[in-house]
């Protein structure tokens, strides 16, 4: 934490780079990881720009109980940082952002917070600059070869997040898909994830209501881990039993065993395009 003589000073002679906050839910899921790595990648050879990762959710401090009040006061101090460092952009992964932005600046109206650059990923941010992926093309590719070429009728997803972006428009163009090919979609048909490798219930109900599924969509590829490890509680093979296909192809999906088959982007991914 910068002290108030650093910040009177100005920035130090060797801090003459500039900053880019990373902003994340948890830095521990594989999602965070790849992000984190995406990011890295891109700056490898700018020796002009610093990254920082802003790890956390801003809780609500209301609560009647003094300690938790402290707690929640603390767990909040991380958004502080664009206020003791000199931030010149942020990378931002939350689908809340607005929500949590507002709230920090109910608390600090002469947050500098609204005044930063800002690159959302993943997430609709309608007068906001995002990335996303051509969430399309791959998922197209991929149904019409399950159905058109294995002759595949009974394909299930495992989807994510209300109020995730790309995992509301990956159901959606499954959806659409499928019936562009003349195949109904039932509800029972598709079961939402937290979107990490612990959605093992999640798999297990899909795998219960569709005992006779062919081929199963995860939004991403840690959902796909979770499937992994519920296929194999009941002694079911991914690519010979069931045919699994995820999202993201990140680095987790070749190191699966049996290797994930993975929608990826064309050229750069997410991160790096951030």
């Amino acid at each position: 934490m910068l002290s108030e003589d650093m910040r009177r000073e100005g920035k130090r002679a060797d801090d003459d780079k500039w900053t880019i906050g990373l902003v994340l839910n948890d830095v521990s899921t594989d999602y965070a990881r790849e992000v984190i790595r995406n990011v890295k990648n891109a700056l490898l050879f700018n020796e002009t720009i610093r990254l920082i990762v802003i790890a956390g959710k801003y809780e609500d401090e209301t609560f009647p109980d003094v300690n938790v009040r402290e707690y929640k006061k603390i767990y909040n101090s991380i958004f502080q940082l664009v206020e003791l460092c000199d931030i010149e952009g942020l990378i931002i992964t939350k689908s809340d952002w607005r929500n949590l932005e507002n709230r920090i600046c109910d608390h600090n109206p002469a947050s500098k917070l609204r005044s930063i650059p800002k690159v959302f990923i993943g997430s609709h941010i309608e007068d906001g600059t995002t990335v996303t992926y051509d969430n399309e093309a791959g998922i197209r590719d991929a149904v019409d070869l399950l159905i058109n070429v294995n002759g595949f009728s009974k394909l299930c997803m495992l989807g994510g997040r209300e109020g995730n972006h790309d995992a509301i428009e990956r159901k959606e163009i499954f959806v659409k898909c499928l019936l562009d090919n003349g195949i109904e979609f039932g509800e029972n048909a598709y079961v939402s994830t937290d979107m990490t490798g612990d959605c093992i219930p999640e798999a297990e109900l899909l795998l219960n209501r569709n005992p006779d599924v062919q081929a199963i969509f995860c939004v991403n590829d840690a959902v796909a881990k979770g499937l992994y490890a519920a296929m194999k509680k009941r002694g079911l093979m991914p690519g010979k039993d069931i045919k699994i296909f995820g999202f993201d192809n990140t680095r987790m999906s070749g190191e699966m065993e049996p290797p994930l088959a993975s929608i990826g982007p064309v050229e750069v991914t997410s991160g790096q395009k951030a």
